[in-house]
């Protein structure tokens, strides 16, 4: 389980409040200094736009988080499966990393593990972006990063902290709009750091008592086909559902990874469904579901 530990700015941490109008869940978070946009995005996704509610979740469940950045998705997921579930959290950005422990660390069904999840064991090279946890990878693309929010903010409008943010949405054009989110996002991807990580495969990490895995959740930012080229064909018999972000190309010029992707999870056993929602219309983010 994770161990006890402070917020501190020693730590490079800040806390942040998200949600708790119009009945949302309020979470009370520490995330990287700086990295408020990216926590807030991703709130959205999983508490306002439920982004997971295709999923199957009851109390007992054991859910795998591969690339669980600062623990929103683990405390969602949490919530569901209860105190006699479990839920596992995989994440190598050291910043990212120490903000989950924080935010798991009196949630005893969440066990945290600082680690990479790859197709072998070793070390590699972890881009982290501090003022975008969210977009942190082994495998970094500004280029992906930029397109993604451009047709994002085109779609669904520009988040900012500024008060006249909905004002703004009604206003401006789509062209502007994506102009803005790419430029936002190019200003958010200006400082970076690089670290050494351990890699290991997600077969390496199960525990023998772990006879089944209810959900395994992959968003590691265009490393997903490593992760699961890690999982031995032994293994995927214990998966009932698997959740992925799933990166294909850009807009058009699609490499076929989510069909790739999908081949794999069909070969194994699952019934699979590819979907995108309308805001990534353009992009190459595409989700992935598998279900037994």
């Amino acid at each position: 389980m994770a161990r006890a530990v402070k917020c501190s700015a020693a730590r490079g941490l800040e806390r942040v409040t998200l949600g708790g109008k119009r009945g949302r869940r309020k979470l009370d978070l520490a995330i990287p200094s700086g990295d408020r946009l990216s926590a807030n995005f991703i709130y959205r996704e999983v508490f306002e736009k439920e982004s997971y509610h295709e999923v199957n979740l009851s109390v007992g469940f054991r859910v795998l988080d591969v690339g669980a950045n600062v623990g929103i998705f683990a405390l969602w997921a949490a919530e569901r499966v209860g105190e006699s579930g479990s839920v596992v959290c995989f994440e190598p950005s050291p910043a990212a990393f120490d903000a989950l422990e924080s935010n798991c660390e009196d949630v005893e069904q969440v066990e945290v593990r600082r680690i990479a999840i790859g197709s072998k064991t070793g070390t590699a090279s972890m881009t982290s972006y501090t003022k975008g946890s969210g977009w942190s990878s082994l495998m970094p693309s500004e280029e992906s990063v930029v397109n993604d929010v451009g047709w994002h903010a085109a779609a669904r409008g520009i988040s900012l902290p500024l008060g006249a943010e909905r004002v703004l949405n009604l206003l401006l054009p789509k062209p502007l709009k994506r102009f803005i989110g790419r430029s936002v996002a190019r200003f958010l991807l200006r400082g970076t750091t690089t670290s050494v990580v351990q890699v290991d495969t997600l077969s390496n990490q199960l525990q023998p008592g772990w006879d089944k895995i209810d959900l395994l959740k992959i968003d590691v930012e265009r490393s997903e086909w490593d992760v699961i080229q890690g999982i031995g064909d032994g293994d995927w018999r214990r998966i009932d559902q698997v959740l992925a972000e799933v990166h294909d190309g850009l807009g058009a010029e699609a490499d076929g990874l989510v069909a790739k992707f999908v081949g794999v999870l069909e070969q194994k056993g699952f019934e699979v469904d590819v979907s995108q929602t309308q805001e990534l219309v353009g992009s190459n983010l595409y989700q992935v579901l598998g279900k037994r």
